[in-house]
């Protein structure tokens, strides 16, 4: 059983390296984001919950685009033509951001297009997260520190 003195010095190094252990955290759960975000996009929706927009200007793309995916409805983007975009896709930390891209050229036109809400996550998606995802992976790191249960 940890003193009283030992608890308070274990909870100081959790408070002195909150930020690192956040940022190890989202880089743990990345993939979760990512398969959560991709779904999402995949769905026709942005981090608003929004339908990405605009909407394909060509009637053939968009007739082939519904044909290959229904779900985001008619005209919709899904951002996924050859696949390319979304296995490429990944989160990152760089500083105080958490950075949502692709791998792929064209990722920067796709952003610039459809907006940074793309690599958002909606409100339900979000909670799925953070609550399913990110806290525990978060908490247990925080527990390891000062073994506390």
């Amino acid at each position: 059983m940890a003193t009283t003195a030992q608890i308070i010095e274990r909870l100081t190094t959790v408070r002195d390296s909150v930020r690192d252990l956040l940022v190890s955290s989202i880089e743990e759960t990345a993939e979760q984001y990512v398969d959560l975000n991709t779904e999402q996009m995949y769905q026709g929706l942005d981090g608003s919950g929004q339908k990405i927009s605009p909407q394909y200007k060509l009637q053939e793309y968009a007739d082939m685009k519904s044909q290959m995916n229904s779900a985001p409805g008619y005209g919709t983007p899904d951002l996924k033509l050859t696949g390319a975009f979304y296995q490429g896709y990944g989160v990152r930390v760089e500083g105080d951001d958490v950075i949502k891209d692709s791998d792929v050229e064209y990722a920067d036109e796709l952003f610039e297009r459809y907006g940074n809400a793309i690599g958002e996550l909606d409100e339900e998606n979000h909670e799925q997260y953070v609550e399913g995802d990110l806290a525990p992976v978060f908490m247990d790191k925080v527990r390891e520190i000062t073994g506390l249960t």
